[in-house]
C-alpha cells in the first residue's frame, strides 16, 4: 500500500503543496517518502526513509523549484526496505529523465524479472520493471512507450509519471487501486485519496477511469484522456475495486467511489446490527477506524455510543511497520475510560481483525478495567488469505488469524479472549458500499461483482504469480 500524488501549476512552486499532500496520505505508508519537482526541465529530487515532515525540512522544501511535481509515501510491498527503492524511480526515455511513483504490485508472469534482472540491480522493487520497459521500449513517443509498458504488465497500479514537465497518470484496467482528480484555481492535481486536495484548497473533479492513461500540461493547463490500449488475448475489462480499501485503507474523509468513506463505514455498522444484533450496556469503537461503524450500530441498535477507549495518536497505524514495532505500539497506543466500562456488557467494534493482537489487546484492558462481559464486533469479513495486489495484510498464512483457524469463528473467538465475535458477511459488506448514496452526480452504478474480494475467499479475480 503506497500513496502519490501530483501536482500541475501553471506558475509559482508545488514544493509546499506536494509535502501537504503527502501528509494527509501518510496513513497509507510511512516506510519511504520521496517527491520530484520540475522546473523547464530540470528537476529536483528528494527521497528518504521514515516519515515525511522527517525527509522534507523547511530548507530541503525552499531548494525544490518547479510548477510540476510528484509525490509518493511507500510501505514496503516487494522489495527491501532502503533508499534504493524509495519512490520516485528514475528512466530515462530519449534522453531525457522520468520519475514515477507506483500504488499497486506487479505480478510478472511473462518473465520480466528475468529480462531486466541487471537493470538498476540494486533497485529490487517491482515498480522498476514499469521503469525498464518505459526506458527499453524502443517508442518513439512517451505515450506510446507508456502504452506498451501498460499492454505488458500484469496486477494492479495506479501512476504518477513525470517526464518532460507533464505529469501522466495512469489506473491499470481493474481499478484496482484508487486514482482521483483535482482542481484549484491555477492548478490541476492527482492523488491516491480526495483527503490530499483538502490542505491544497482542492476538490475533486474525477476519478482517473480504470485503464486510462491520464495527461497533465502547464503551458497551457490542460487535462486530456486516454485509454490504455489492450492486446486481443488479455482477460476481458473487469472492475475489481479492492473491498479493503473502503473498509479500513482510505481516509474517512476520502470520496471513493463516488461515496464518503466515513458514511460507507457507519452504513456497515448498520448492516452489522442486523446481522448481529446482540445486547449490551454500551457501544464502543476502536479508536479511530472503528468509530464509523461503531456509530452505525449504536444509531440500528439504539444502544448508547461512549468514547471509551482512547488511542495516542503518536504511534501511527498498527497495521503498518515490523513485528518488533508493532507489539511495542499494542502495549502503548489504548486506554480505557474505567467509568464507561465498569460492570457493563461491553460492544467493542474495529474494522477488521487480521492478526489479533489489537483484538486480544482491546478485550483484555476491557476486563481489566471491569466489563462484565465483551462482544467483538467486526464490520468486514475476516481475511484468510494473503493480498497480491499491493495490500500486505501478512507476508505469510501463518499470521492471518483467521486462515490458521480455517475461518472458525468460535476458535478465533476463543483466542482473542471475546464473549461473542461477529463479522460482517462479505454480502453486507458490500451492500453497504453500494447502498450508500453516491454525491457525485451521475457516478457509474455499482455492482456486487465490482469489488476484489480475494483476501476474504481465497480466490484470486486477479491473475497473481504462480
Amino acid at each position: 500500500m503506497c500513496g502519490v500524488i501530483g501536482i500541475v501549476r501553471e506558475h509559482g512552486s508545488v514544493a509546499d503543496e506536494l509535502y501537504a499532500g503527502l501528509i494527509k496520505l501518510q496513513h497509507r505508508a510511512h516506510d519511504m517518502t520521496g517527491a520530484v519537482t520540475s522546473d523547464d526541465g530540470k528537476t529536483y529530487l528528494r527521497r528518504g526513509l521514515g516519515e515525511v515532515a522527517n525527509v522534507f525540512t523547511k530548507q530541503v522544501l525552499e531548494g525544490m523549484k518547479g510548477s510540476v511535481g510528484i509525490g509518493h509515501v511507500r510501505w514496503t510491498t516487494v522489495g527491501d526496505m532502503n533508499l534504493a527503492n524509495a519512490h520516485p524511480l528514475c528512466g530515462v526515455f530519449r534522453g531525457k529523465k522520468f520519475y514515477i511513483g507506483h500504488n499497486g504490485q506487479i505480478n510478472n508472469e511473462d518473465g520480466l524479472e528475468k529480462q531486466f534482472s541487471t537493470y538498476q540491480p540494486d533497485v529490487t522493487t517491482d515498480t522498476k520493471l514499469i521503469v525498464a520497459l518505459i526506458s527499453s521500449s524502443g517508442k518513439d513517443t512517451f505515450e506510446e512507450a507508456l502504452q506498451y509498458a501498460c499492454s505488458i504488465l500484469k496486477g494492479t497500479y495506479s501512476l504518477v509519471i513525470l517526464y518532460d514537465d507533464k505529469i501522466y497518470a495512469v489506473r491499470d484496467i481493474t481499478g484496482n487501486r484508487p486514482l482521483v482528480l483535482g482542481v484549484n484555481g491555477n492548478a490541476l492535481m492527482v492523488s491516491s485519496e480526495t483527503v490530499a486536495f483538502n490542505p491544497l484548497g482542492g476538490r475533486y473533479i474525477d476519478e482517473v477511469h480504470p485503464g486510462e492513461i491520464v495527461t497533465i500540461t502547464r503551458n497551457p493547463l490542460h487535462l486530456s484522456r486516454m485509454s490504455i490500449r489492450r492486446i486481443p488475448d488479455e482477460m476481458p475489462l473487469r472492475l475489481m475495486f479492492c473491498l479493503f480499501e473502503m473498509i479500513y485503507l482510505l481516509h474517512p474523509a476520502t470520496i471513493f467511489l463516488g461515496r464518503t468513506v466515513q458514511i460507507v463505514r457507519e452504513r456497515m455498522g448498520m448492516e452489522l446490527y442486523k446481522e448481529h444484533p446482540v445486547d449490551a450496556d454500551v457501544v464502543i469503537g476502536v479508536p479511530d477506524s472503528g468509530l464509523p461503524a461503531a456509530r452505525g450500530y449504536a444509531r440500528a441498535s439504539g444502544i448508547p455510543q461512549e468514547a471509551g477507549i482512547i488511542r495516542s495518536h503518536y504511534t501511527g497505524r498498527l497495521f503498518i511497520g515490523p513485528i518488533a514495532e508493532r507489539k511495542e505500539k499494542h502495549r502503548i497506543k489504548h486506554d480505557v475510560v474505567r467509568e464507561i466500562v465498569d460492570g457493563k456488557i461491553v460492544d467493542a467494534h474495529d474494522d477488521s481483525i487480521v492478526e489479533g493482537d489489537t483484538a486480544k489487546k482491546i478485550i483484555a484492558l476491557l476486563r481489566q478495567n471491569g466489563a462484565k462481559r465483551v462482544n467483538m464486533l467486526v464490520s468486514s469479513p475476516p481475511p484468510i488469505a494473503i493480498c497480491h495486489f499491493g495490500v500486505p495484510t501478512a507476508p505469510s498464512y501463518r499470521r492471518l488469524i483467521a486462515a490458521d483457524h480455517k475461518g472458525n469463528v468460535e476458535e478465533i473467538r476463543k483466542e482473542i479472549g471475546a464473549d461473542y465475535l461477529g463479522y460482517l458477511s462479505i454480502a453486507s459488506t458490500i451492500r453497504a458500499v453500494i447502498e450508500t448514496p453516491s454525491i457525485i452526480p451521475d457516478y457509474p452504478k455499482l455492482s456486487e461483482e465490482d469489488f476484489c474480494i480475494s483476501c476474504f475467499t481465497g480466490r484470486y479475480q486477479i491473475p497473481i504469480p504462480r
